[in-house]
């Protein structure tokens, strides 16, 4: 399926262009986010899977670097290649149920707009995976049943399992695709050919890494995102309930979200007769998710990202219905209006320098602004470990431990941003405390050859009063220097640096 550009509206292109602009610049102008670092971290030390996700996101990270270089730019790569195949299969997908390129072009426009894939483009994680790999499940089955297809078939099920392998809630995909074929007269006839079956089975098949690493370490993970996604919410069912929507409002704005629900509810107004099996499974599949998160979210704690898998079939239900309207002009308008608004949002978000023309205060403090002030971090904890390196040897490490007020930040990011800011995932570790983490696991591995710790590094603070001495691993630090960071948001925070009393 070609994406020729003379099928969209001048308007529409301009639009798309803009936002791939604001894209573009936040992976090339906006620093490695703590996440991200985690994450580069755990594709530099491979491994079966991890204790905190499915291992197919870092495996790409470290395909590339391999390839190409240590640099942010390069390890981000797999989530803006991720970005545009599963635009390609949105416009694909959203043409073949409407037979009317324009709407395709609007149902990418929507999927390009939404703040939650802006962000994306821009941040690696666990999420590139889902995005991808929920997109082209859908596109591969979609094909399988229209075309009776084996192959296809086979296809679905290698995209499930890679969608699997990114993270543990894109299981919801293949449930929304077997629903789909059992609510359907064409998808029931599917059933009684080995072919959806196979899929799964093949599907199961690239999830075995996972099961043989949690098999190794006493199902850790499982156990963990079972605590994760069970933990008991405060607050009653309509409180919880509220937030929820509130929360979904904010990841693809308020109106957008409202308007996908209405598209959702009328789209057989506005799809091509043609594809029933299709309209139906972008029906369920925006559905799916969204009623299981929002069901089990009346109890237990959610995150808002938590149903992104929901927003791609979603985007092209709200692109077939836009379609019918679009040549109204208040209707382009409004479109027009709602997608700069959206690419303005996001960019104030990726670029908070805006926020220092107000007092400090004013604005709250954005995760962006953890990702400032590391190159002097860096160089002062580089300056303390090149003295220490000559007593406890030139490879000793850094290891970051809990701070005394973090403000929130968990400590073992401290150690992937300073990992990441060194280019050497075996510099930098984490100390015990707080939950589990991968580098639990890792220092389960150390041995009698693996280097010594010699600098302590906690933080970051709201305040100055960091302890003067510490006690860790049985071996007292003092504190060598106070690193004061300003953010572009005006907060300052600071890090503590130690060295091993002598």
């Amino acid at each position: 399926m070609s994406l020729l550009l003379q099928d969209a509206p001048r308007w529409l292109f301009l639009l798309l262009t803009a936002l791939l602009i604001g894209n573009v610049a936040g992976v090339v102008f906006v620093g490695a986010h703590t996440d991200e670092a985690y994450y580069w971290m755990l594709s530099q030390r491979p491994g079966l899977s991890y204790f905190d996700h499915p291992p197919l996101v870092p495996w790409m990270m470290r395909l590339f670097t391999a390839l190409f270089g240590h640099d942010e730019v390069v390890f981000r790569l797999p989530a803006v290649i991720a970005w545009f195949v599963a635009a390609w299969a949105i416009f694909s997908i959203s043409h073949q149920l409407s037979n009317n390129r324009q709407a395709a072009w609007v149902s990418l426009l929507v999927f390009a707009s939404l703040p939650i894939f802006q962000a994306g483009f821009q941040i690696v994680g666990p999420d590139s995976g889902l995005m991808l790999f929920t997109a082209l499940t859908y596109y591969c089955a979609i094909r399988a049943v229209n075309q009776q297809s084996a192959l296809w078939w086979l296809l679905a099920g290698i995209c499930t399992g890679l969608g699997m392998l990114s993270k543990y809630n894109a299981v919801l995909v293949p449930f929304a695709v077997f629903l789909t074929l059992v609510l359907s007269k064409r998808g029931r006839e599917q059933m009684l050919t080995p072919w959806p079956w196979a899929a799964g089975f093949l599907a199961l098949f690239c999830f075995i890494p996972v099961l043989i690493w949690n098999y190794q370490n006493e199902w850790a993970s499982f156990a963990f995102q079972w605590k994760h996604g069970t933990d008991i919410a405060p607050g009653s069912w309509y409180d919880n309930l509220s937030l929820y929507i509130i929360n979904q409002m904010g990841v693809v704005l308020p109106w957008v979200f409202i308007a996908m629900v209405v598209a959702a509810v009328k789209a057989h107004h506005y799809a091509s007769y043609q594809n029933p099996y299709t309209l139906k499974l972008m029906r369920v599949g925006f559905a799916v998710p969204l009623v299981f998160f929002g069901v089990t979210g009346l109890l237990v704690k959610g995150q808002a990202s938590w149903p992104a898998m929901a927003y791609i079939p979603g985007s092209i239900l709200l692109g077939i219905a836009l379609n019918q309207w679009i040549s109204k002009r208040w209707v382009a308008i409004i479109v027009m209006f709602s997608v700069m608004l959206s690419l303005v949002f996001v960019n104030l978000l990726r670029f908070p320098q805006w926020t220092s023309w107000f007092e400090k205060g004013t604005i709250p403090r954005s995760h962006i602004s953890n990702t400032f002030g590391w190159e002097k971090i860096l160089a002062e904890v580089e300056a303390i470990r090149a003295e220490e390196a000559i007593v406890a040897g030139n490879n000793c490490r850094i290891m970051a431990v809990p701070g005394y007020d973090n403000g929130g930040f968990p400590y073992y990011l401290l150690a992937a941003k300073l990992g990441v800011e060194y280019g050497n995932a075996l510099r930098v570790t984490a100390a015990p405390g707080g939950r589990l983490t991968q580098f639990d696991f890792w220092r389960k591995q150390e041995t009698d050859k693996t280097p010594p710790v010699c600098v302590l590094i906690t933080g970051p603070s709201t305040r100055t009063n960091s302890p003067a001495e510490m006690i860790k691993d049985n071996k007292t630090w003092q504190r060598k220097n106070l690193v004061e960071i300003t953010a572009p948001d005006g907060s300052v925070r600071w890090y503590g640096i130690y060295s091993q009393k002598r």
